[in-house]
């Protein structure tokens, strides 16, 4: 069944909120890589080296991401679980961002900053939370 234009408004909305997300994490990895290549490299021309195979091959993932997203969020328009789709990319794109965050953290030379740290944890914390809710729209029985 093709989705009527009405239906794929949501999934248009959802799949570039998921891109978007997606592209501020491929730019905190590239950080987090940078900050690790040089903290325990000896040689120098390996962050460059490492900086620019990393933005060819990640922004094409990116790139290829978006249809990806668009492709499991259409799927959810026969299913009705378009809403829950999201939720499932979203907590995972939340996961994501605060591992890549706290290995750039771990890395660098500064204190401590309870805010930031604060903003991770808050992170984890609503993306698993979402996963959980998600998995629970996902089992609640279907209503037609």
């Amino acid at each position: 069944m093709n989705p009527t234009w009405p239906q794929r408004i949501p999934v248009i909305v959802f799949t570039a909120i998921t891109g978007l997300l997606l592209g501020v994490i491929v730019f905190l990895a590239r950080e987090s890589l940078l900050v690790i290549t040089i903290a325990l490299s000896t040689n120098a021309y390996l962050p460059r080296a490492m900086d620019k195979i990393y933005l060819i091959v990640l922004g094409l993932i990116w790139l290829l991401s978006w249809f990806v997203f668009e492709g499991y969020l259409n799927g959810g328009v026969a299913k009705k679980t378009v809403l829950a789709r999201f939720l499932v990319v979203l907590g995972w794109e939340l996961v994501a961002l605060f591992v890549f965050s706290i290995a750039a953290y771990l890395f660098t030379d500064s204190g401590v900053n309870w805010t930031a740290v604060g903003l991770l944890l808050a992170a984890l914390i609503a993306g698993i939370a979402l996963l959980f809710t998600a998995r629970r729209m996902f089992s609640a029985p279907q209503k037609t």
